[in-house]
């Protein structure tokens, strides 16, 4: 049996399907951290290939649950007082008078968490800046955010052993 077969057979496709349901969760419900539920499955899965499935997979999730934050964003339009209003409108009008401030705005929040991911994406919705960059921008970063967390302590392990 290869490498890949043996892989496959172990972890039959639950783990990652499981890893996808639970990033939806913790995209949605802010108390539920998705660095945890990862490194608790990466206990599941062989290095390195299964290590990347669960990037793509909790990616997947988070970005997944995060279109439906984004789209809760646009509804506050309707909510909203007057006052939140001509604050939206004011911040709206600075990114886009810079152009690249609402992406690195994105990316710094998907890769660092700060500000917090899930306030920026309510604040997206609320702007409404376009659900396709923003998708591909935060999708890049969380990508980036769950590769160093889960690869990380490997590459140190062998740069520093």
């Amino acid at each position: 049996m290869s490498v890949l077969e043996n892989w496959s057979h172990a972890t039959g496709g639950w783990t990652y399907l499981s890893c996808y349901l639970l990033s939806i969760v913790s995209a949605l419900v802010p108390w539920f951290n998705a660095e945890v539920l990862l490194l608790a499955f990466s206990t599941a899965v062989p290095f390195p290939f299964g290590l990347a499935g669960l990037v793509l997979a909790g990616s997947a999730g988070q970005m997944t649950g995060k279109i439906g934050l984004y789209w809760a964003g646009r509804g506050t339009n309707r909510l909203q007082s007057e006052r939140v209003a001509r604050a939206l409108d004011r911040w709206r009008d600075r990114l886009e008078h810079h152009p690249s401030g609402p992406l690195a705005l994105i990316f710094t929040s998907a890769i660092l968490g700060f500000p917090p991911f899930y306030a920026v994406t309510l604040f997206a919705g609320a702007i409404k800046f376009r659900l396709d960059i923003f998708l591909v921008i935060g999708t890049i970063g969380r990508v980036a955010r769950f590769a160093i967390l889960l690869f990380g302590p490997h590459i140190a392990y062998r740069l520093f052993r």
